[in-house]
Formats: structure tokens, C-alpha cells, sequence
């Protein structure tokens, strides 16, 4: 983890100083150009580390609190690749569709919507708190809704990022940004393991705002059975991811004109 993020910190480090230098020289539209890459990586980066949990702590939240039907949890790791397959071809023609008609979303709202689908398959698996059966496990049905918007957040936001990257940068540049890009993404799975460990720590001795939402959201349940403080412990991560991805998303439709504008001729 540790040469990952100074590498990242330099990398970074460097793109702001080319920003900078572009500016002073006039370059103006390069340097805005950069300046929306290093946006959609952060972005990015937000998104995987999210995503990945799907990979980690939710295969051991499918075991421990869902009632598995039909399934072992492992296998529920299918269920993303699944949609992919079956939702590809209509997503592709969607895109053409809306571009035919000129409705076509551009990157940062695309990004957003990505992020926001995320956020709201997330809360779908913090709101199955509401749905505890009489073993204290939650029904299969959820998985499959938190997972569907995951993979259309993926949708949204995977196909473009590489693609923007290199429309984005000035020609010498491609190979660095990309190289900022896959950076970005490796510091995802960084962040991704800090996630997934506190699924597994607990978040009962922070009160802070956002844990109080979550437990509302979760409609208060009692954890005085031990299954149910098991699903909430997971729950309450999964409802804070939900509530901070939603709360970016907004955040960067809100400033979609400004990344967009930076971005210029490129959409």
C-alpha cells in the first residue's frame, strides 16, 4: 500500500505541476483538460473502492446473514458478471439510441449517475435490515436488487474512463495519464480493504451523524440477538457507503458544467 500511494503522490504531484505549466504558458485548454482527468479519477477511484466490496465483505455478508437459496455464497459473486452479459447489449443501444437524438449523457453526468446507482445498491442491502426473518437472516430477493443497480453504475461509469483519458490528454501525455489513471484505480483497492475491515471491527463506538442515519435508515433494529448484530454491523457500512456515495453523486451533477467546460470540445 505504502509505494502505491507515494507513487500516486507523485504522479499527481507531476500532473498538477504540467497544469500549472500549461496555464503559464498559455495552454490554458491542456491544462483544463488534465485538471478533468485527475476529477474522473478521483471519481473513479470512489466508485472501485465501493464496488469491490462486492468481491469481499458482501460474499461474507451472503453468508452470514441472507437466506441463500439455491446458491452457495461464493457463488453469488456470478450475479454482477450475469447482469453484465444480459444488460450489455441493451446499454449499447441505449447509447446509440440517445445518440442518435442527441440526448446522450456526457461524462460527468454519466459518472454521477454511475456513482448514484452504486449508492442506491448499497442502501438496498442496508435497508434488508428491515426484512429480518426468524433466523435473523434477510431474503435472497436483495441481493439480486443491490447488485442489478451496481452493475448498472457499472455501466454507466466503465466503458468511458480509459477512453476519456486518452481523448483528454495532449498527445505526449497519454501514456503518464494513463499511467495516473491505473494508479487511481490500485488506490481503490487500498481503500477497498479498509472498508471491508471495518465491516468486520464495527462501527458501535462512533455516534457521529452519519451513524445515526444509517441506524435510522435501518429503522433502529434491536441487536440483542446475536444474528441480527452481525447483519447490522455490515449493514451500517453498507448504509454509510450508500449515504456518501448518493451525497458525491448529487455533488458532482451540481458541478457537471464546471467539469464539463474544462473538458471543452471533448464529451
Amino acid at each position: 500500500g505504502m509505494i502505491i500511494n507515494i507513487l500516486l503522490a507523485v504522479s499527481i504531484g507531476y500532473a498538477l505541476y504540467l497544469i500549472f505549466d500549461f496555464y503559464k504558458n498559455g495552454q490554458g485548454e491542456a491544462g483544463n483538460k488534465i485538471g478533468a482527468i485527475l476529477i474522473l479519477a478521483v471519481l473513479c477511484a470512489i466508485f472501485w473502492a465501493c464496488f469491490e466490496q462486492a468481491g469481499s465483505s458482501l460474499t461474507v455478508w451472503v453468508d452470514k446473514c441472507v437466506n441463500l437459496v439455491g446458491l452457495n455464497a461464493s457463488q453469488t459473486n456470478a450475479i454482477n458478471p450475469a447482469y453484465i452479459v444480459l444488460l450489455a447489449i441493451p446499454f449499447s443501444w441505449l447509447w446509440t439510441k440517445l445518440g442518435a437524438i442527441k440526448k446522450n449523457p456526457n461524462t460527468p453526468i454519466k459518472f454521477a449517475l454511475g456513482i448514484l446507482q452504486l449508492g442506491l445498491g448499497f442502501l438496498i442491502f442496508a435497508l434488508t435490515a428491515h426484512f429480518i426473518g426468524e433466523n435473523g437472516k434477510v431474503p435472497f430477493l436483495f441481493v439480486f436488487l443491490g447488485y442489478f443497480l451496481i452493475t448498472t453504475g457499472e455501466l454507466f461509469l466503465s466503458p468511458i474512463g480509459l477512453s476519456k483519458v486518452t481523448e483528454l490528454s495532449p498527445k505526449r501525455m497519454i501514456g503518464f495519464m494513463m499511467g495516473v489513471w491505473f494508479l487511481s484505480s490500485t488506490f481503490a483497492h487500498y481503500i477497498s480493504g479498509i472498508l471491508a475491515k471495518l465491516t468486520t471491527t464495527g462501527t458501535e463506538s462512533s455516534e457521529n451523524l452519519l451513524s445515526k442515519l444509517s441506524n435510522w435508515l435501518m429503522g433502529n433494529p434491536d441487536t440483542s440477538s446475536e444474528a441480527v448484530a452481525t447483519l447490522v454491523q455490515y449493514n451500517t457500512i453498507y448504509a454509510q457507503i450508500g449515504i456518501v456515495t448518493i451525497i458525491i453523486s448529487l455533488f458532482v451533477i451540481l458541478i457537471s458544467p464546471f467539469i464539463k467546460k474544462l473538458m471543452h470540445n471533448i464529451h
